[in-house]
């Protein structure tokens, strides 16, 4: 599987060399049901995929609805404090748990501290208070929020800041977040900013999935080499084998590719 030379600085007495044993796992986990893929990572930080989701708003007049996860004091003020940070007009805030955001702001989210739990949905078109009820009923009774609103186009739930389930309706739209994750990983291996790093294709992280559902990168598969870094990928979620696939990082051509 490693097909790179080892990089010269990457030396048992290096720091980089233990580096990827410092990093967490990495989770992903895809099904498909009625029309609505869903896609869990872990870990995945709030910031990373509220980053995600503002690329995700195609339409101009698309809207967010971010929605705390309770109706006590504590969140109706996590959400006030979010709003007065992104200066939010009053009505932005609808019930006090939920916050609608609108126009530029949906990019200005992905750097923003926001409530533990929370849950963003990206809807197609404005999002009245009736539709906010709606989707948080919705949400309550267990059923994901693209069902109480057909414009509803992409879902996000972070619960305590480290395990993401997206929902979609488009499957290349939730691999968009495991991509961003993937980059993540990379640029923390690298020591390089996450936008100094190009995200790899969703379509090669999608015919991983094509196996089995599932897959797990333990850091101790990972190698960095001196043109590339070679990402061991197990895809058996029931015996936890050895690799059984990769993902490289090419450092000069700033790309990915599979093994």
């Amino acid at each position: 599987m490693n097909q790179y030379e080892p990089d010269a600085c990457a030396s048992d007495a290096s720091p980089r060399s233990s580096l990827p044993r410092m990093l967490a796992p990495l989770r992903v986990e895809r099904t498909v049901s009625n029309d609505i893929c869903t896609i869990v990572v872990e870990p995945m930080h709030a910031t990373e995929a509220l980053e995600v989701l503002g690329e995700l708003r195609g339409e101009p007049g698309s809207e967010i609805l971010l929605t705390g996860p309770g109706s006590d004091p504590a969140t109706a003020e996590a959400i006030a404090s979010l709003a007065r940070r992104l200066e939010l007009p009053d009505d932005a805030v609808q019930d006090e748990a939920h916050l609608v955001v609108g126009g530029r702001r949906c990019e200005d989210l992905g750097g923003m501290r926001v409530p533990d739990d929370l849950e963003a949905t990206l809807v197609e078109g404005p999002i009245e208070p009736g539709d906010a009820r709606a989707i948080a009923e919705a949400r309550a009774h267990g059923a994901s929020a693209l069902t109480a609103d057909l414009r509803a186009t992409a879902a996000v739930r972070v619960a305590c800041d480290r395990t993401l389930t997206i929902e979609t309706r488009l499957e290349d739209d939730a691999l968009l977040f495991v991509a961003e994750r993937l980059r993540c990983y990379a640029a923390a291996l690298r020591g390089q900013s996450v936008q100094s790093i190009e995200r790899p294709d969703p379509a090669l992280i999608g015919r991983i999935l094509e196996r089995t559902g599932y897959f797990q990168i333990r850091p101790i598969e990972t190698e960095v080499y001196s043109t590339a870094i070679d990402i061991g990928i197990v895809t058996s979620s029931v015996a936890l084998g050895p690799a059984d696939t990769a993902l490289i990082y090419d450092l000069y051509a700033n790309s990915w590719h599979g093994d």
